[in-house]
């Protein structure tokens, strides 16, 4: 493999072999593959915000209901506000959100992932093998649009020699260096707008 290929400069042998490794899968899966991977990641990003946000919402009135309604004695409720600490009762909802959210997500990623009856065939079971959950969202954003148009499918990374687009990304992570879902098989740049991350982080799909 020649290395004058610009990915190679910016990716550490392992990256650029789970590019390669979800590429070859990729090929494999046909329309209905990509729908059906696309519907599953969705479902996975609407349980976990579901969970993240009762879980948010419980840790956020935590403090208050810990105070006012099981009423521990030695503390006294804040007479002027409905919220008790309210600072603290803001950090505890915020962390929570985010542990319910990415465990949650993490959990039925991995038994979708764990689990052959989760696929209807080898070829979709091969995908999801070469997926990792921290990259869920640039994953669901990609068979979104590959379901919605096969332009959008990546091109082999080991044929890459744009070295002017890899340079410009070459600070983010290697999904986004061989423009995984923002660039269709000619190259062309298909940037999203702040609404439709917003969307996708949702489950929401943006192609509608």
């Amino acid at each position: 493999m020649s290395t004058s290929n610009p990915l190679q400069n910016i990716l550490t042998p392992d990256q650029f072999q789970k590019c390669i490794n979800f590429y070859e899968a990729d090929q494999k899966i046909d329309h209905n593959d990509r729908v059906a991977i696309a519907s599953r990641l969705q479902g996975i990003s609407i349980k976990s915000n579901i969970v993240g946000y009762t879980t948010g919402m419980l840790g956020f009135f935590g403090p208050t209901i810990y105070i006012r309604l099981i009423k521990k004695p030695l503390i006294t409720p804040t007479p002027f506000f409905l919220i008790q600490y309210p600072f603290m009762s803001l950090c505890i909802g915020f962390g929570t959100l985010i542990a319910g959210n990415y465990y949650t997500g993490k959990y039925f990623f991995n038994k979708t992932k764990e689990t052959p009856s989760s696929f209807p065939n080898p070829n979709v079971a091969n995908v999801w093998k070469n997926m990792e959950y921290q990259n869920i969202a640039a994953y669901t954003l990609y068979y979104l649009r590959t379901s919605f148009n096969p332009m959008f499918i990546i091109r082999d990374p080991r044929t890459c020699t744009d070295e002017a687009s890899i340079d410009a990304k070459q600070n983010g992570h290697f999904t986004d260096s061989i423009g995984l879902g923002h660039t269709d098989s000619t190259g062309k740049k298909h940037t999203l707008s702040a609404w439709d991350r917003l969307k996708l982080h949702h489950g929401v799909d943006i192609t509608k």
